[in-house]
């Protein structure tokens, strides 16, 4: 290297000037190698912010105790400011763990940030990170945009997260640890193949490196170089969406115009705003086609979570699929911040409780715990209950009596449930009672039920 770690690590926090007004910065630190360096070069710096610490102990392992001991002790003899909690071993699911994991983690970090009045939350990720997931992703498939893989910073419930170690590979991390004397903790779990990460870890990577040992310098090369190409990719779409679409309805002799690689980017831009990421090549295929056909004014074509994309002569637009084309027990996993959209004129979605978003209009907000997620869109069945405050309960059926629905719409009427299959939202119409736990355990996620409703072309 042609310097040290220390001063790399210092010119790349200069150059992308991530403290630029941070006065206070929440470092998560799980006592692995990569978070103690993280840690200590921070320290080092001349004049950094307020150093909060942040640690979860996940008790997955006896050693869990340890680590989270050495690391009360760690800082305070540095009179460094440390918050520990604890996801209980009750707490974790019998499947997804990891993906649980992390929620409980950021969901402490937000809590933090909030607590402490921090403006930066720092996480440790590093260049072996950041090339494992491109791999991943590139294996696994789906949409270009993934492959970017880990955002070297990102905005988070109005801070910002940043992972200021991309840059540098995990051998240069363990160097400078013994180097400086820096104590830290392996994770036995990282060595476990049954987990999909650490194949590409301990054998996938590797056997790359030994092709190139340039390979990781060579993919946070492709990252960034994808960020920025996407990044205009996505302001050019957005530029030409504004002249040929409301953002609901897309204008069907407007985008017949386009260059078909503009009518490519620009469809999967539209897609995706209005919540649709799963889809491929070939689906894109028919979908332009459908819209280029002059000699087929009116059609349609299915879309992933029940939806379907509707041309209709001069517009098109994404909408539920009539309960007659979708499967009778229609089901679909909600992403957050995702809307989905009921009919041309209403759509929906869950949303983390601290987005902010003036546009839309807020339902409830509730507060579940991890166990209960993710939560599903689904059609509503008999029996299906909403709780009510006192305790009582009220039938999906009887709501729709009260709200006089259509006997045609209650067959296609949605709901919200949780990971139970519990009813939390009769869409359009009622919620169920949920009381706010005292102090928010850690292991809880708060989410706002909201709603978007517009008038279509012609109404008053």
């Amino acid at each position: 290297m042609s310097s040290s770690l220390y001063e790399q690590f210092k010119r790349h926090l200069q150059e992308d000037r991530f403290f630029n007004t941070a006065k206070t910065v929440v470092v998560a630190v799980s006592t692995g190698v990569d978070s103690m360096v993280l840690l200590e070069l921070l320290q080092r710096l001349p004049h950094h912010p307020r150093i909060v610490v942040a640690h979860v102990n996940h008790e997955l392992r006896q050693q869990s105790w340890e680590e989270e001991d050495y690391l009360r002790g760690y800082c305070q003899q540095r009179a460094l400011e440390l918050h520990v909690i604890h996801w209980r071993k009750a707490d974790h699911p019998t499947s997804g763990i990891e993906a649980a994991g992390r929620q409980v983690r950021y969901h402490f970090f937000r809590q933090l940030k909030d607590e402490v009045g921090a403006t930066v939350v720092m996480t440790a990720h590093h260049g072996d990170d950041l090339a494992e997931t491109m791999l991943m992703k590139l294996v696994r498939g789906g949409q270009l945009s993934q492959l970017v893989g880990i955002a070297a910073d990102r905005p988070f419930y109005g801070a910002t997260l940043i992972r200021p170690l991309l840059p540098f590979v995990k051998s240069q991390l363990y160097h400078y640890a013994q180097e400086h004397h820096v104590k830290w903790y392996e994770d036995v779990t990282n060595r476990d193949l049954g987990i999909e990460r650490n194949r590409f870890r301990h054998q996938v990577l590797p056997s790359l490196v030994k092709e190139n040992p340039a390979v990781k310098r060579h993919l946070y090369e492709y990252h960034h170089d994808l960020a920025d190409l996407l990044a205009f990719r996505d302001q050019q779409a957005d530029a030409i969406l504004k002249q040929i679409s409301n953002g609901e309805t897309l204008r069907v002799a407007d985008f017949q115009q386009l260059t078909p690689p503009a009518r490519h980017q620009v469809l999967i831009r539209w897609l995706t705003r209005r919540g649709l990421v799963d889809f491929n090549r070939e689906q894109l295929r028919q979908l332009d086609q459908l819209l280029l056909n002059r000699q087929r004014p009116q059609g349609e074509l299915a879309l992933a979570n029940g939806l379907l994309l509707k041309k209709s002569y001069r517009y098109a637009h994404v909408v539920m699929a009539r309960s007659n084309q979708r499967p009778q027990a229609w089901r679909a996993v909600v992403k957050l911040g995702h809307w989905l959209t009921v009919n041309d004129h209403y759509q929906v979605a869950v949303l983390p409780a601290a987005a902010v978003d003036d546009k839309v209009q807020n339902v409830a907000e509730i507060w579940l715990p991890s166990q209960k997620m993710p939560l599903m869109w689904r059609t509503w069945r008999s029996g299906d209950q909403l709780r009510l405050k006192g305790g009582g309960h009220q039938s999906v059926e009887r709501v729709m009596i009260n709200n006089k629905v259509p006997q045609a719409q209650r067959r296609r009427q949605l709901v919200l449930v949780d990971a139970d299959d519990q009813v939390l939202w009769v869409v359009g119409y009622k919620t169920t009672w949920r009381e706010r736990p005292h102090g928010l355990p850690a292991s809880w996620q708060a989410v706002r039920l909201v709603e978007q409703r517009q008038k279509t072309e012609g109404s008053h």
